[in-house]
C-alpha cells in the first residue's frame, strides 16, 4: 500500500508533506467516486502521523507502526464505517458511533503523540451523528488528526465541511490504471477492459471480474430486452432480481451502486463513439442499440435521469420502482429526441 501508491493529484502529495513538517490540518475531507483511493490514502496518512522513521521518510512502509497501520490494528487508529452499529439495520454511521468515537479520541495515545479517526462513507453519517462530532472538530484534544472519506462532498452538513481540508481524490488516468491492474496480476486485455469501465478507479477495478462484470453482463441482458414500453417491467425485475439476490442492507447497497455503474456505463460507452459511423434510428432496435444510436444531448439527458435515480435510490423508495422509472425515462428521452449526433456546446 505505502510504497506503490499512485499518487492521484498534486494536492495530495502537499499534503503528505505537511505530515511530515508537522505543520498539518487536524481534519481532512477526502472524496472522489468508488474505488479511487480515498480509504487507502487516508491510511497513509494515518500511517505518516504514527511513523517511526525520520520525519522526511513517512511513511517508511517498513517500520513496526506502518505495519499496523495498514492491518487496521494500530491501537491509535480507529476507524468507523457504516452499518458497524449492532442495534441499527441501517447502513449508516449513527450517533452512537460518533459519541464512542469521540469518547476514544479523548484519551491518550498510546504510543506516541498522535491519534487518527478514519470515518469512512462519512457521507452515510446521520446529521445527528455529524453534529455529535461538531464539537470534537471544532475543538480537537491535541495531537488528533481526523479523516473523512465521502464520494459525495455536498451530501455531509456545511458546518462539517467547513472545518475539513476538502482533498479531492480522483481516479487515475485510463491508462496508467490498466498499468497499475497489469502490476497487480491482471492480463492486459482485461485489465483495459476493467480500468475503461470503471474510468480509472483501480479499487473498483480490482473488484471487476468477481463482483462488475456478472452485475453489468446481465444489466446489459435486461436493456437489450426493451423494445417497447410494454418490455419495461420484465427488465426492470430481471434488473431489480440483482438487487433482491443480496440480503442484508450493506450488500444491498453495494449491489445497487453496481447496477447504476453497469447503466451508466452502456450510455458513457455510447458517447464516445459518437464519432463512429452514423447508423440510423430503426423501431426494431433494442434499448442498448437506440442508446449507441443516440444523439449527444439525449446520451446527456439520460446521465441526468440516471443521477436522479441514484439520489432516490437512498430515499427509502423501492429500488424496483426506481430502476422502473429509470428505464421508462430512457425509453422517452429516446423517442422525444431527434435522430443524429449533435453535439452539444
Amino acid at each position: 500500500m505505502l510504497g506503490n501508491w499512485r499518487w492521484p493529484s498534486a494536492q495530495s502529495r502537499l499534503l503528505l508533506k505537511s505530515f511530515q513538517t508537522g505543520a498539518r490540518p487536524h481534519a481532512f475531507l477526502l472524496t472522489g467516486p468508488e474505488g479511487a483511493g480515498k480509504r487507502t490514502l487516508a491510511k497513509i496518512y494515518a500511517a505518516a502521523l504514527m511513523c517511526e522513521a525520520a520525519p522526511q521518510d513517512r511513511p517508511c512502509g517498513k517500520c513496526s507502526a506502518c505495519g499496523r497501520a495498514e492491518r487496521g490494528s494500530h491501537p491509535d487508529i480507529a476507524i468507523i464505517k457504516p452499518g458497524d452499529d449492532p442495534d441499527s439495520k441501517a447502513r449508516v454511521i449513527t450517533v452512537k458511533q460518533a459519541r464512542e468515537a469521540r469518547t476514544a479520541l479523548s484519551s491518550k495515545a498510546f504510543e506516541g503523540r498522535h491519534k487518527a479517526l478514519i470515518i469512512q462513507e462519512a457521507d452515510r453519517m446521520r446529521p445527528e451523528a455529524q453534529n455529535a462530532l461538531l464539537k470534537t472538530l471544532e475543538e480537537p484534544e491535541a495531537g488528533c488528526v481526523f479523516f473523512l472519506t465521502a464520494d459525495r462532498r455536498a451530501s455531509l452538513l456545511p458546518t462539517v465541511r467547513s472545518r475539513c481540508v476538502w482533498v479531492p481524490v480522483p481516479p487515475l488516468d485510463i491508462s496508467l490504471a490498466t498499468r497499475v491492474l497489469i502490476e497487480r496480476g491482471m492480463d492486459e486485455r482485461g485489465a483495459a477492459e476493467a480500468a475503461r469501465f470503471t474510468r480509472g478507479a483501480v479499487g473498483s477495478a480490482l473488484r471487476y471480474d468477481g463482483e462488475v462484470a456478472p452485475v453489468a453482463k446481465r444489466v446489459r441482458g435486461a436493456l437489450s430486452g426493451v423494445r417497447s414500453f410494454g418490455d419495461v417491467p420484465a427488465a426492470a425485475r430481471l434488473i431489480t432480481a440483482v438487487y433482491d439476490e443480496a440480503k442484508d442492507p450493506p450488500e444491498r447497497a453495494i449491489r445497487a451502486n453496481r447496477v447504476f455503474e453497469s447503466m451508466e456505463h452502456v450510455v458513457r460507452d455510447a458517447l464516445e463513439r459518437l464519432n463512429a459511423p452514423y447508423t440510423a434510428m430503426d423501431a426494431s432496435l433494442n434499448l442498448i442499440e437506440r442508446i449507441e444510436r443516440a444523439s449527444a444531448r439525449t446520451l446527456l439527458s439520460m446521465l441526468d435521469s440516471l443521477a436522479q435515480a441514484r439520489r432516490r435510490s437512498g430515499m427509502f423508495i423501492s429500488f424496483a420502482s426506481v430502476i422502473d422509472a429509470l428505464i421508462y425515462s430512457w425509453l422517452e428521452d429516446i423517442d422525444h429526441a431527434a435522430g443524429g449526433r449533435d453535439q452539444v456546446p
